[in-house]
């Protein structure tokens, strides 16, 4: 009798264990999926999608990479951006997956070789209603 109630009471404790090890488990991924749910996600996109680009000042650069559009925020921009013959040059290290500025090595050239590096300071994806923000003639 005094085995039985023995290993009764391991039993007990054993189960109590358990369930209290599934409770703290179940409440740690609850709290990992909420806080996951509030970050926004990385703006990630092959360089082989960008579509096109366009300039409407000296310090922003939107690109089209397929139906959705990313501002880049620069430093040094040339107020030429907008002329005719330019184009806007990246240069590729690594992968092709740009996911940050840092990924992006930019060069504002024209036709005659002429090149003018400009730097990345931050990469935004924009929301549908940002885009719609916008004016027709500087989107890209």
């Amino acid at each position: 009798m005094r085995n039985e109630m023995s290993f009764l009471s391991r039993v007990a404790k054993t189960g109590l264990a358990a369930a209290t090890a599934l409770v703290v488990l179940s409440a740690t991924s609850t709290a990992s999926a909420s806080e996951a749910g509030n970050v926004r996600r990385t703006p990630c996109f092959f360089a082989s999608n960008w579509g096109g680009w366009s300039s409407p000042s000296p310090d922003v650069i939107y690109l089209e990479v397929g139906r959705k559009v990313y501002k880049v925020d620069v430093v040094g921009g040339v107020s030429h951006m907008k002329s005719a013959g330019t184009y806007l040059v990246n240069q590729l290290r690594g992968s092709g997956s740009i996911c940050s500025h840092l990924d992006l090595d930019l060069a504002v050239a024209d036709t005659n070789g002429f090149s003018v590096p400009v730097i990345a300071r931050k990469l935004t994806l924009l929301t549908p209603e940002e885009v719609a923000l916008i004016p027709r003639k500087d989107r890209p």
